[in-house]
């Protein structure tokens, strides 16, 4: 790997950070001040992988293209080495292969995110374009529905399991965020989503 393409891997860490102190995971300083010049160290001691609490994210950074075995391999490893209350997550460099979704849907990956390189060059929630959203909990859930007297979240408009945002705050189906948005002309607007596939 070339130093344009570590500086990329970089980049893509630095958002991933970001993105697991947005769905509140506790990040040391020493993970989080970590230099591209010690960062390009510990990638050639291939040492890049993440380890929080529940969470251990993978850099698959082999030549070769993301396959479904690799998938079943590292899964395996990594519940083997933690246990089954690890959350996984899987950063790869090109595209998702279908073979890889297929499995991916599977109840034994209930635990394990996949993102492309491409997914995290950027913050999507830094993007001025990107209203804020917010994944409520249970409770604030139940409070939206009491408010708007509903039962589910059936009424509500819908913000699929695979869109960027949804995919970045990890929200699964029957979720429920909320949006705000602010506009110069009608001030501050806030609606409801529910995640659907």
């Amino acid at each position: 790997m070339d130093y344009k393409e570590k500086t990329k891997l970089f980049k893509v860490r630095k958002t991933l950070l970001e993105m697991l102190e947005d769905r509140k995971y506790k990040i040391s300083d020493e993970i989080k001040n970590l230099n591209l010049q010690h960062f390009m160290a510990k990638y050639e001691n291939d040492d890049i992988d993440i380890v929080l609490d529940n969470m251990y994210v993978k850099f698959f950074e082999e030549p070769k293209s993301f396959a479904k075995n690799d998938l079943k391999n590292i899964h395996k490893d990594i519940i083997e080495e933690h246990g089954n209350s690890i959350n996984i997550l899987i950063i790869i460099k090109d595209k998702i292969a279908s073979a890889v979704n297929n499995e991916l849907s599977k109840d034994i990956y209930y635990n394990t995110e996949i993102f492309t390189h491409n997914q995290l060059i950027f913050n999507i929630t830094k993007n001025y374009l990107v209203p804020k959203h917010i994944l409520l909990t249970e409770d604030e859930k139940q409070e939206v529905y009491k408010k708007y007297n509903m039962k589910n979240n059936d009424k509500f408009q819908q913000i699929l399991v695979s869109d960027p945002i949804a995919k970045y705050y990890a929200m699964k189906v029957g979720d429920l965020c909320k949006i705000i948005r602010s506009s110069p002309s009608s001030g501050i607007g806030i609606s409801y989503r529910a995640v659907r596939n």
